[in-house]
């Protein structure tokens, strides 16, 4: 089981969340892991050979755009009440290990897709044009590409809105997949 809670960004409270939650579980704080979630946690364009720890890292920043710790828990909890009442808004939620790898994959896939098309939005932002042969094909079809090429000879403008459309489009459908934390079980 993974659980999320906020980040303080503060080593000591970090040191006291583990020993806290250890004691909670009557576990050595040597069984559990503490992971760094935020924008530069992970970075990895090869999103199937990520563990799940990362993957779950992955998509909750994506996701909520929020700094966390996420610590990994050896065994799944029955529920995460004691969680609530001890950290109250300091926990955030978990992601069970019954959560299967081959859904969390297709979510970070999407994640990245998202992450793709934000940069995208920065490339075209630009006052300068850009040259076709420098623009990556993932996440937009041919089409779009040159539909937003012909956009962009005329105003930048436009073709920044068609991506943040784009965009906003893509954050909804990752919303409406089912939500992979969860919180109050």
């Amino acid at each position: 089981m993974y659980a999320f809670f906020n980040s303080s960004g503060n080593e000591d409270s970090v040191r006291q969340l583990l020993q806290s939650v250890s004691q909670d579980l009557n576990l050595p704080h040597k069984e559990l892991a503490i992971t760094y979630c935020g924008p530069s946690s992970v970075n990895k364009s090869d999103i199937s050979r990520l563990k799940p720890e990362e993957l779950a890292s992955y998509i909750w920043t994506t996701r909520y755009s929020d700094e966390s710790i996420l610590v990994k828990l050896p065994v799944d909890l029955p529920s995460d009440q004691l969680f609530i009442q001890k950290y109250q808004s300091s926990y955030l939620g978990c992601l069970p290990k019954k959560a299967k790898r081959i859904s969390l994959r297709n979510i970070a896939a999407q994640c990245k897709k998202i992450k793709s098309m934000e940069k995208y939005c920065k490339h075209f932002s630009l006052s300068l044009f850009v040259n076709k042969s420098t623009v990556k094909v993932d996440p937009l079809a041919a089409q779009e590409i040159d539909g937003i090429f012909s956009l962009q000879a005329k105003t930048n403008k436009p073709a920044y809105r068609l991506i943040e459309e784009r965009i906003h489009q893509l954050r909804e459908e990752l919303f409406m997949a089912q939500n992979p934390f969860i919180r109050n079980f």
